[in-house]
């Protein structure tokens, strides 16, 4: 639990320090698609976030997976993917 909590605090400071990348490939598997592209082929089922911030979320995504890897498997990397990203299915617009 220290490890998880420290890896923690290393992301939130990374992100509080802008150091993460701007470009980044984006994320898509488990259900869980982050793109910047409004005609990205997706699955019925699949969670989709369209983002200008695509590529960060992308980064994010993956540090997280790394922190919490010895709790992801084949079937929990359903629930931990697109369960975070899960709302109240209102579409989110910049203004």
């Amino acid at each position: 639990m220290k490890k998880t909590n420290q890896a923690l605090e290393d992301l939130i400071n990374k992100i509080n320090t802008g150091e993460f990348p701007h470009e980044y490939e984006h994320f898509g598997g488990a259900e869980l698609i982050l793109t910047n592209e409004p005609d990205r082929h997706f699955h019925p089922g699949d969670t989709v976030v369209y983002s200008e911030h695509a590529s960060a979320l992308s980064w994010l995504v993956e540090e997280l997976a790394k922190v919490y890897s010895s709790k992801i498997n084949y079937g929990s990397k359903y629930a931990f993917y697109p369960g975070g990203w899960q709302g109240d299915d209102r579409t989110i617009e910049n203004q």
